[in-house]
């Protein structure tokens, strides 16, 4: 047993490394929970009863034998690598004995008592699920601590839910209570059950935690008793076993000289090595002068509870003096008595180490013992039988004989003489037979002669036996030398039997012998100087701890509290009063090694603080009064510069408008500089492709839900034909039939399935330093989930995913032009229709044009093939396509506001803003070059016809067809996105877009929001929502809606346009106007909050606050400058003359809609429409239900039933996952449906194994589950049989992620699918 716990721990230590790792899983197998009751558990229990029985010397010497640390603990000279062995491995034994003279896991506890304690293990190491507890919990025969164990937890623990709102998919966890920590907690159990180091470090900092969290709320004084150092750890007192009389005590080896001498040898290493005067190794870690304190600790408790109430007592006539000192012997050997307040104070002067040649075995006398000569013919017999009757942890010490030649005395006359017959103390010294010395002590002349003693053994000459001659003389002062008179003792290697005759001798003393143990022969060179005893080293390690001299007094109170809680000095501090309490002579010697080390320390220190608080009250008074000066310097100053301003209010001051360039950080070369372009700086961005937009539906329609029925997928394929890509799909059909390419193509949006969005760090990078950056990342050791090639990179100072970097142009020299701010809408028109028929300069090749390029490119690139095969790449496609990459940021940034600019609570993912401007920015560059290259888009005409009064000079636009980029068959006003030619204006009007004066872009958003308003209203009459004109009668603040409604309806009259049963229904009796009203509002809405998410980006004004839905309407109007006032109609933004422009778009559409009436009216029905945000599919709440519906199902492509079936959230197509059967063009069936379903992003959940498979283009990972058990635990390939149920947290959470475009930034674990998924 002793072999098999030293080998785990030489295995911790790491001696047995050239066996690999296979011997380090042997050792956690032996504690590992499934084996440790019968393993280290048992082994812990029989080293109990051995301990118990065995001499408490022979069992100590066995331990120091087996773990191989006699040469550490005897102070021999080591090298490097046998010290940082047996370093550890000390620490190894002391944690080995501390555990053995603690634990009670099978010597006194019951199953409710272990369980606790278990529990309170696996709690202190970390918070941990339902599962990993009772994984942990170590296996007992009978089932017992499953039996109690989720009472146990209920009583030890608080369940923690996994928190709302967090990235990390967080499971239940159970809290320890602090219970735990004041009653359970105990280190050495923890380094018994701990797998690996780190558990016990942790559960040291969950307890360093709960402590100065205690102390908090209790106050800064309430535990000042027990230090504000590092925390040691919180070793509990060992306690006697319920049943000490049949098993023993385990406690009793404690009570071993060898034991205190291997302590004092760590106390005297932990203290010269935490000198900075003294070189060498490392100081012991506090661990192990811990570990050292415990085990003296609980030898004074137990000297305490094992000592008799009636003791001997000597008398003398003189003074207190100190305890003995030995020299010159081993060190292991220099206690040869167990009574802790003897060896405390016993002084070391020199010791020899191991390997020198004058070995001494232990000597048989103690400070305290009385020469006693026992005639003891008959051997140890008798003597172990009176030592075993006492029951006596130190009576079982090992029996020592005295010589047996005759022996002679002398005692002084003076002294005076008391005996008792029971002296426990004297007992503890030595077993049986042993002769018992007491101390002798006197201020008178005295000697005692020991002659003639024989000595078993030979000298180093080969001679017969020498002599041993006892000498005391007197008087005896003490120095801090140690120059005390000597025992000399002639060299022996066995002692002879006792004597035949017996001498008893009683000598009255009060401190102990004072005198000095050395061997004949050996030599001065080969002792190692110690000059210590416990008490000294305890009282310098209190010091050093403290960081202040003379850091010990017994007149300081010991702690008030019997929690094991505090620093080092702490400890120490109770130890040392239990010294005390045990001993007036060691309390004594404790003053005195006081006084000799740091004598009127305390005043001095008293002076320091003295001194210190008056120069710290004069600095305060110096600082007082520098302030005082500089706080009336302030104020002088403040009055001069007061005065001068109100000299120059009386001045017309004229300051020059223009705009100021903003400086920029590059993260690479960390310069700070404007941006320029012979030297451009751009933003880093991530561009994805996305399909987000495209999954909208409209509002009122119930949400998507994953069918678990026949009868529910049929419902769920009808509700994928109503989603905004396919409405958007249909509406591009119908224009394409009726009209010419160019001109549909440059009437609508697109990017509703495939679209890019950019998103940014907010970090930027030089192009040139970029361009470095990339070819480092293109050496060898790239990283592993980075695609170099295709220009991914790691954004060098926050690490998220980048693929791009958008430029970004330095501002205009001068500021736009800024008209007169009582210009007329006509007039503010007019200037824009100059900007956009002005011809356009070519721009200057240099480094920003191309990375404005390389940017495009880039974008351009990410969009794939599908939008290219639908729409073509004639000059108005790209402008289309350009154009709709900021519709679609914008967009996307309005579905992560929940689509409404009124307040809402703080999102998971705030949007960000940084890639608005840049990106217009470049789609105005690439717009301005698709003109000069000789394209005919027809921004400006389409600008003609919007407001007919900035263009009174051209003929017949007011009644003729929108001229556009050719052919004959335009697309009418009417027909046409208004939000669409809001971009075109905006990224064609300003020399340098998107700079653009206010009053020119509000002129801009106000001719567009004319149009978007009589679309409404021709909508509203198409779909009967509004009677005909005869049923209509105009009054009240209605007047403007219904007056909008007759013009639009007599002015396509004569074609019958949109005629249908609706249109010849009869009136609504119940026709409500103001509903008719909220609903235009609701219809305009859409485009009024794109406009103001541009303004707030451009001009970088904030948002209005809206604190409702029923305020939107009228608070975005007064912040676009529309209209003024409360309670706004729609009606109240249009400006003058719009009627006439109307009636001329009205005409445009009843000529366009000959012979495409069918076609043309469900353009009309379906242009507006009211979308509420995209959103996944809606599971059910018990995954028995999923599983059950989806594990059997057959592949609809191969027929087949999935090894692994996978739904996706998007659509609810059930798929196989990583099967060859269902491959097209060697790309497996998840990854192309992720291209087509959600635009290279594909959400899957695995019906067998609970989890969620996200794929992002090349990459995949692993989510995780969305299905918690009744501990929100995950139950990965449902191994543990558990029910499941969603958790609503998690499914928010991917949600958030998906519509914000997070899944590269959050997740970690990506890897490359390669087209197998």
């Amino acid at each position: 047993m002793h072999m098999s716990t030293s080998l785990f721990y030489e295995i911790l230590a790491g001696v047995w490394v050239r066996n690999g790792l296979q011997i380090k899983g042997q050792a956690m197998t032996y504690i590992q929970a499934n084996f440790c009751n019968s393993m280290v558990d048992m082994d812990i229990y029989w080293l109990q009863i051995c301990a118990a029985q065995l001499p408490p010397d022979q069992f100590i010497d066995m331990c120091i034998d087996t773990f191989g640390v006699r040469e550490w603990l005897s102070m021999t000279p080591l090298s490097g690598a046998q010290a940082g062995e047996q370093d550890a491995m000390v620490e190894g034994l002391l944690t080995f004995l501390a555990i053995l003279v603690s634990s009670r896991t099978n010597l006194g506890h019951d199953d409710v008592l272990q369980s606790r304690v278990e529990v309170a293990t696996l709690l202190a190491a970390g918070d941990k699920t339902h599962s990993q507890l009772l994984e942990l919990m170590p296996e007992r025969s009978g089932n017992a601590h499953t039996q109690n164990f989720e009472a146990v937890l209920r009583e030890l623990s608080v369940y923690r839910a996994p928190g709302r709102g967090s990235e990390s998919l967080e499971q239940g966890l159970f809290v320890p209570r602090p219970v735990v920590w004041e009653r359970y907690y105990d280190p050495l159990h923890v380094l018994r059950r701990a797998v690996h180091r780190r558990d016990f470090h942790a559960s040291m900092d969950r307890f360093a935690a709960y402590v100065a969290e205690k102390r908090k709320a209790e106050g800064d004084g309430s535990n000042s008793n027990s230090g504000t150092g590092n925390l040691w750890p919180p070793l509990r007192p060992a306690l006697p076993p319920p049943d000490v009389e049949l098993s023993g005590d385990p406690r009793q080896i404690c009570a071993s000289g060898v034991l205190h001498a291997a302590l004092l040898a760590i106390l005297h290493r932990g203290v010269r090595r935490r000198d900075a005067s003294v070189g060498g190794a490392a100081a012991p870690p506090d661990h192990v002068l811990a570990l050292a304190v415990y085990l003296l600790a609980t030898a004074a408790d137990l000297q305490r509870d094992t000592q008799a109430a009636d003791r001997s007592v000597c008398v003398c006539g003189g003074e207190v003096r100190r305890g003995a000192s030995v020299s010159g012997v081993p060190l292991l050997s220099a206690f040869p008595g167990g009574t802790l307040a003897d060896n405390a104070r016993t002084l070391l002067a020199h010791v020899l180490p191991l390997d020198h040649d004058d070995t001494l075995p232990p000597q048989p006398y103690h400070s305290d013992s009385e020469p006693e000569w026992e005639n003891s013919e008959a051997g140890d017999a008798s003597s172990e039988a009176d030592a075993g009757a006492e029951g006596s942890a130190a009576s079982r010490n090992k029996p020592v004989s005295m010589p047996r030649p005759s022996t002679a005395l002398a005692v002084p006359q003076p002294m005076e003489m008391a005996r008792n017959v029971s002296i426990s103390d004297d007992q503890s010294d030595a077993g049986g037979d042993a002769p018992e010395i007491r101390a002798l002590e006197s201020g008178e002349t005295g000697a005692l002669v020991v002659q003639s003693v024989e000595v078993a053994g030979s000298s180093a000459d080969g001679g017969g036996p020498h002599d041993l001659t006892l000498a005391l003389t007197a008087p005896i002062h003490y120095d801090d030398d140690i120059a005390e008179p000597e025992w000399v003792v002639g060299r022996r290697r066995a002692l002879p039997p006792p004597p035949e005759g017996e001498l008893e001798a009683e000598i009255a003393g009060a401190a102990g012998i004072v005198g000095t143990v050395s061997a004949h022969g050996s030599q001065a060179g080969g002792q190692v100087p110690v000059h210590e005893s416990i008490i000294s080293l305890l009282l310098k390690l209190h010091s050093q701890l403290s960081g202040r001299l003379d850091s010990f007094a017994l007149d300081e109170p010991p702690p008030h509290t019997d929690e094991p809680i505090g620093d080092g000095p702490h400890f120490i501090g109770i130890v040392l009063h239990k010294l005390a309490a045990l001993d007036v002579r060691c309390a004594e010697a404790i003053q005195q090694v006081r006084r000799t080390m740091w004598p009127n320390q305390r005043e001095r220190q008293a002076e320091q603080r003295a001194r210190e608080r008056r120069e710290k009250d004069e600095r305060s008074r110096r600082a007082r009064e520098r302030q005082d000066q500089l706080m009336r310097e302030f104020a002088r100053k403040q009055q001069q510069f007061l005065s001068s301003v109100r000299q120059l209010e009386g001045e017309n001051m004229e300051w020059e408008e223009e705009l100021l360039a903003r400086d920029y950080d590059c993260v690479i070369c960390n310069t700070t500089a404007p941006a320029a372009p012979h030297d451009p700086i751009g933003l880093v961005v991530l561009l994805q492709s996305t399909s987000v937009l495209g999954h909208r539906r409209r509002a009122g329609t119930p949400a998507g839900a994953l069918a678990l029925s026949e009868s529910e997928r049929a419902r769920l394929a009808a509700q994928q034909y109503g989603t905004a890509a396919a409405h958007h799909y249909r509406l591009h059909d119908d224009l394409q039939q009726h009209f010419d390419h160019d001109s549909w193509v440059l009437s609508v949006s697109v990017g509703w399935e495939g679209g890019v969005v950019a998103q940014s760090c907010g970090h930027h990078v030089h192009l040139r330093c970029l361009r470095a950056y990339l070819r480092s990342l293109a050496a060898s050791q790239r990283p592993p989930n980075l695609h170099v090639e295709l220009g991914e990179f790691l954004c060098p100072l926050c690490r998220q995913l980048a693929n791009s970097v958008l430029p970004l142009a330095p501002p205009p020299e001068r500021a736009p032009r800024r008209p007169s701010s009582n210009a007329s809408h006509a007039h503010l028109a007019a200037h824009v229709r100059d900007m956009l028929d002005r011809e356009i300069r070519p721009p200057v090749k240099s480094q920003l044009s191309e990375a404005m390029g390389k940017a495009m490119t880039d974008m351009t690139a990410m969009a794939g093939g599908k939008l290219k095969q639908r729409y073509g790449s004639s000059p108005a496609a790209i402008f289309t396509f350009v154009a709709s990459l900021v519709r679609t940021n914008l967009e996307c940034e309005l579905v992560q506001r929940n689509n409404t600019l009124v307040a809402q609570p703080t999102p998971r993912y705030k949007p960000k803003e940084e890639c608005i401007v840049p990106l217009m920015s470049v789609a105005g560059a690439h717009a301005r070059a698709l003109v000069v290259a000789g394209a005919s888009l027809g921004v400006a005409n389409t600008w003609r016809a919007l407001v007919p009064e900035a263009a009174v000079e051209t003929v017949g636009v007011c009644g003729a067809a929108v001229p556009t980029a050719g052919g004959t068959r335009p697309v009418p006003l009417l027909l046409r996105d208004p939000t669409a030619l809001l971009l075109h204006v905006l990224l064609l009007a300003p020399d340098d877009p998107p700079h653009l004066d206010i009053q020119h872009f509000t002129s801009i958003v106000r001719a567009l929001y004319t149009l978007t308003y009589y679309q409404v209203v021709n909508q509203l009459c198409a779909t009967g929502t509004l009677t005909p004109a005869q049923h209509l009668r105009p009054e009240g603040r209605a007047r403007g809606l219904l007056e909008a409604a007759q013009l639009l309806l007599a002015a396509r009259a004569p074609q019958h346009l949109l005629d249908d049963d609706a249109a010849h229904a009869e009136p609504d009796a119940t026709f409500d106007i103001d509903k008719a009203e909220e609903e235009v509002q609701d219809l305009v809405l859409p485009y009024l909050r794109i406009v103001s998410l541009i303004r707030a980006h451009v001009y970088d004004c904030e948002l209005p606050l809206i604190t409702s839905d029923r305020d939107e309407f009228g608070a975005l109007l007064r912040f676009l400058q529309l209209a003024d006032g409360e309670s706004l109609l729609a009606a109240d933004a249009l400006p003058a003359g719009a009627s006439a422009a109307a009636r001329a778009w009205a005409r445009q559409l009843a000529t366009a809609s000959a012979g495409g009436q069918l076609a043309i009216g469900r353009v009309v029905r379906g242009l507006h429409a009211v979308w509420t945000g995209p959103a996944l599919l809606r599971l059910p709440r018990e995954y028995d239900r999923l599983f059950t519906y989806y594990h059997e199902r057959v592949c609809l492509q191969c027929g087949a039933v999935p090894k692994e079936a996978s739904v996706c959230l998007l659509c609810g197509t059930l798929v196989c996952l990583k099967q060859p059967c269902c491959r097209q063009h060697q790309v497996a069936e998840a990854v192309q449906h992720a291209m087509e379903c959600g635009g290279g992003t594909g959400i899957f959940l695995v019906v067998t194994s609970t989890y969620i498979i996200v794929i992002r283009g090349r990459r995949a990972c692993l989510w995780g589950s969305l299905y918690l058990d009744d501990y929100d635990e995950e139950d990965r390939d449902l191994k543990r049989g558990k029910p499941l149920y969603l958790s609503e947290d998690r499914a928010e959470l991917l949600q958030a992620q998906w519509l914000a475009h997070r899944f590269d930034h959050t997740k970690r674990t990506w890897v490359w699918h390669r087209d197998s998924l």
